[in-house]
């Protein structure tokens, strides 16, 4: 696989990746897959020039352009516009729901400002996060160690509740970061039904509960043992806040003392 524009080389890659999709489509065996990576900085290019992705066949014999299968017209002015943007050399990768919160990485190697990514929703307007957080094993991908991100599902606006979220590198959502799973935000148990009710306890949703499907039930379960923190949390403060102070008492002079100083 090449990466041209013009006749220059941007990048080069080997197709040796499993597809197992594209095997079972192609009744073919074999490892057709590829990863090109961009450089993360280039040389001076004449953008006038074409830009094209070629395979190539082991000889150099036999050469393909590829386009993208969703829009094949866009396919130059989209690598076009990423190469001459400052997203070139972003990498990252999103986590998903864990524990509360949505989570991730993303950075660019020997980067002097944190990166900024995109949390986005079908409907809703996307929130900007700073990916400055410690995040441990980052040395190994030759990463710098404050590139995680994190925001609180609690902090999201009511109307995401419910819908699959992802992330981007940029707020226009043409560039998204890897993510290995669909995430969708769970719905708060006093959303659910269309008139709001007080929970005096869980076993009042346990229908509702069971009915559900599986991933929802999960984030259910990690958003109730979450609350079930926090009250306890809070609990603890308030009987921190109710124990007695200690009245710390003045010091007494003795009569000696007091002739010593020069008082009365």
């Amino acid at each position: 696989m090449r990466l041209l524009v013009g006749q220059r080389l941007v990048a080069r890659t080997e197709v040796n990746l499993p597809r197992p999709d594209v095997c079972a489509k192609f009744s073919c065996q074999g490892e057709p897959g590829f990863s090109l990576q961009l450089p993360e900085e280039l040389l001076t290019f004449d953008w006038s020039e074409p830009l094209r992705v070629l395979a190539l066949s082991v000889d150099g014999g036999v050469q393909c352009m590829l386009q993208l299968l969703s829009e094949p017209e866009r396919t130059e002015a989209r690598i076009r516009s990423l190469l001459q943007s400052d997203l070139l050399g972003l990498e990252g990768h999103f986590d998903g729901l864990v524990s509360g919160a949505l989570q991730g990485w993303a950075a660019r190697r020997r980067q002097h400002q944190p990166a900024k990514i995109w949390l986005q929703s079908e409907g809703n307007e996307p929130i900007p996060i700073q990916s400055d957080l410690f995040r441990g094993g980052m040395a190994s991908l030759e990463m710098p160690d404050y590139c995680g991100f994190q925001f609180m599902v609690r902090q999201l606006p009511s109307g995401w509740a419910g819908k699959p979220v992802w992330c981007s590198f940029d707020r226009e959502d043409n560039y998204r970061l890897p993510q290995n799973q669909d995430v969708l935000i769970p719905i708060a148990k006093n959303e659910i039904s269309d008139k709001p009710q007080i929970i005096s306890n869980v076993s009042s949703y346990i229908p509702q509960i069971a009915s559900a499907p599986e991933d929802l039930r999960k984030h259910w379960q990690a958003l109730e043992d979450f609350r079930l923190f926090l009250d306890n949390l809070e609990n603890e403060l308030d009987r921190r806040e109710a124990l007695p102070q200690i009245q710390k008492q003045p010091t007494k002079l003795h009569a000696w003392m007091k002739r010593l100083l020069g008082g009365n």
